[in-house]
């Protein structure tokens, strides 16, 4: 199965998908790395990292990435719907995504926390200027929008929260049963 952890920068994707994998109730499944991947293709198509392509470019670029994701079996991956900009939105989310995956979950974290993150993160300082607030408007965007995608393809949409022990138990239940409908 391939199951999407969306959420928006600096929420906690990478480190919560690391913990569930090492828990040990996971066992065959991986994380490919959104970002380390999409630099590699970058570099062998373009010869350029990711961020300094063109948005066509880009857009060639998570077409691979989710045409390699599909052919993987039991993965967790990490991604992103949408990143603030101009005081407006620039959605990645793509139609690739959509039927890359076969459940999409959300992780969404406390804006207080995720602004602290943010501060501390070289990678994030283009996002250091958002209020909590800002933050709060960016998570219910993606929120919102993700779960009338989810719901025009028919597929799972489940807003999670970042209390990893209650989150663990649910997600073990939820992929077994996942599995056997399946």
């Amino acid at each position: 199965m391939k199951y999407a952890i969306y959420g928006i920068s600096c929420c906690g994707k990478d480190t919560f998908i690391n913990k569930l994998l090492e828990s040990g109730k996971f066992e065959g499944y991986e994380h490919p790395k959104g970002s380390e991947s999409l630099n590699t293709i970058a570099l062998d198509s373009f010869g350029k990292i990711f961020k300094e392509l063109s948005a066509s470019n880009k857009d060639d670029v998570r077409a691979e990435y989710a045409q390699k994701l599909m052919q993987k079996e039991n993965i967790f991956a990490d991604g992103h719907y949408c990143f603030p900009k101009d005081g407006k939105y620039d959605t990645v989310f793509t139609k690739n995504d959509a039927e890359c995956y076969d459940t999409f979950f959300y992780l969404k974290a406390k804006p207080e926390d995720v602004k602290s993150r943010i501060a501390n993160s070289a990678k994030n300082q283009k996002f250091a200027n958002l209020s909590a607030s800002d933050i709060d408007a960016w998570q219910k965007k993606e929120i919102g929008e993700l779960r009338d995608i989810c719901f025009k393809i028919k597929k799972d949409f489940i807003v999670l929260d970042s209390d990893f022990e209650s989150t663990i138990a649910f997600l073990e239940t939820y992929t077994t049963n996942s599995t056997t409908r399946n």
